[in-house]
C-alpha cells in the first residue's frame, strides 16, 4: 500500500498521506492526520475540470455531521486514490465546483429521505 500514497493539504501544510487497510494517515508530521475507512459515508471529487493540476477531496462521515477536506492534491494521483476507494468500496463523486459543505449537510440531514 506504500505505492498509495500522495501529497495533500490537511492542516494548512502540504503532508504526505498514506492509505492503509483501515485508514487515510498522515503521522510523518504534526498535526497528525487519521480518518478510518469505516467512518466514510462517501468521497466528493472537487475541481475535477479540464486542464487541472490539483484537485481537492471532501470525504463525508456516515452520520453526515462532519466532513473533512484535504486540498491541493496533484492530478496525477488522481487515479490510484479512486483505485483506493474502489478496493475499500467507498462511494465516491465528480465535481467541477467546491460545495459549502456545512449547509449542504444540513440540507441532507433535514430532508434525509428525499435525499436519499
Amino acid at each position: 500500500m506504500r505505492n498509495l500514497g500522495f501529497y495533500g493539504t490537511t492542516f494548512r501544510s502540504n503532508v504526505l498521506l498514506q492509505p492503509t487497510k483501515s485508514c487515510l494517515i498522515n503521522i510523518t508530521e504534526s498535526s497528525f492526520f487519521v480518518f478510518a475507512i469505516d467512518d466514510i459515508e462517501v468521497v466528493w471529487f472537487e475541481r475535477m475540470t479540464g486542464n487541472v493540476r490539483y484537485f481537492d477531496l471532501t470525504m463525508v462521515h456516515k452520520d453526515y455531521e462532519k466532513h473533512v477536506r484535504i486540498s491541493s492534491i496533484s492530478i496525477k494521483d488522481v487515479e490510484k486514490v479512486k483505485d483506493w476507494l474502489d478496493h475499500n468500496n467507498i462511494v465516491f463523486y465528480d465535481n467541477k465546483i467546491s460545495l459549502n459543505w456545512n449547509k449542504f449537510l444540513q440540507g441532507v440531514r433535514s430532508e434525509f429521505k428525499k435525499f436519499v
